[in-house]
């Protein structure tokens, strides 16, 4: 039944946005009573962020085929910091952000976002080079967690203000990325190779 109500919302959010996901009209395309949305996910906001979060994760796997598939250096770094610019989309993002409010009150909805944000941080340590370089993983983690911050609040102001220009902020803060895993990674040049240093 937790399957159907979340297949059933991703429907509702793709024919309506956000404004189409109330209790009731999930209800109705699922199939079941409102009472099962609340037995399963505690109610509208716990449903956005396991909505959430699977969009996201999907999202974030397509991604992450092709960055995997690149040599660690600076182009990868430069794609990880993009991939997670407005990742999922407007709406998915727009949901996300409606969840974080509640889930200042809500101790299980914030445990699931941390959860999202762990394992946001482990794989886009990854996908700066921990998956080739693990003996790096923590400084790496910790760039990721800068990461999504960044891309947090860009991710809000594109929200806010959608016509605005971003790349310029965009193509800075991956210079800075860049700069600051240079040494983190033994980058030795502009090539992409990791050199086997360190």
């Amino acid at each position: 039944m937790r399957d159907r109500i979340v297949a059933a919302s991703r429907r509702l959010l793709a024919r309506g946005g956000l404004e189409a996901l109330t209790i009731s009209q999930i209800a109705v395309e699922a199939g079941v009573y409102s009472s099962a949305i609340f037995y399963h996910f505690g109610g509208k906001q716990g449903l956005w962020a396991t909505l959430v979060g699977d969009l996201l994760t999907e999202a974030n796997t397509q991604a992450r085929a092709d960055l995997l598939a690149m040599p660690p250096g600076h182009e990868r770094i430069g794609r990880a910091v993009e991939s997670y610019d407005m990742i999922g989309g407007p709406e998915v993002q727009a949901a996300f952000f409606e969840t974080l409010v509640p889930a200042l009150r809500s101790e299980a909805l914030r445990e699931n976002l941390a959860g999202l944000y762990e394992d946001g941080r482990d794989k886009l340590a990854d996908d700066l080079g921990a998956a080739e370089r693990p003996d790096r993983r923590e400084a790496l983690r910790l760039m990721a967690q800068v990461v999504l911050a960044f891309t947090d609040g860009l991710n809000v102001q594109r929200l806010i203000d959608p016509e605005a220009d971003y790349s310029p902020a965009v193509g800075l803060f991956e210079e800075m990325v860049i700069a600051a895993l240079d040494p983190v990674l033994d980058l030795g040049d502009e090539s992409g190779e990791v050199t086997t240093s360190g």
